[in-house]
């Protein structure tokens, strides 16, 4: 080892590895301050959506399924948006815990026949 190297060398990934560490972390608050505070108003969020998104049919709203999202059900659609119905998330909801994809299971539910369609 010369005297220019670090005594512990930094590998590149652990910079990423703080970053993950750091979101979970940060995640981890945020999901016990959603705890301590009111769920938003599934039916205030349905009318923000109809105003945002008139042709949409909103089927459902859910605010306490998952903590500081609403799930959104529109026919066989699913989506998230904020109690605000201002930011609008497509994607998966990966429960972290439970190391489970609840974007899946929520839409096997809603739609039994992708099972066997996609079988």
């Amino acid at each position: 080892m010369s005297a220019t190297e670090p005594r512990f060398p930094l590998r590149r990934y652990s910079i990423h590895a703080g970053l993950v560490a750091g979101a979970l972390l940060l995640a981890g608050v945020g999901v016990a301050f959603a705890n301590d505070i009111a769920w938003p108003d599934g039916n205030k969020v349905t009318a923000l959506l109809k105003a945002r998104l008139p042709k949409t049919e909103i089927t459902k709203v859910d605010c306490a399924r998952i903590g500081g999202l609403c799930e959104v059900v529109a026919g066989s659609n699913l989506f998230y948006v904020d109690a605000s119905a201002r930011y609008l998330v497509i994607g998966r909801v990966y429960d972290m815990e439970s190391r489970q994809d609840l974007t899946a299971a929520r839409l096997l539910e809603l739609n039994p026949a992708m099972l066997l369609g996609g079988a």
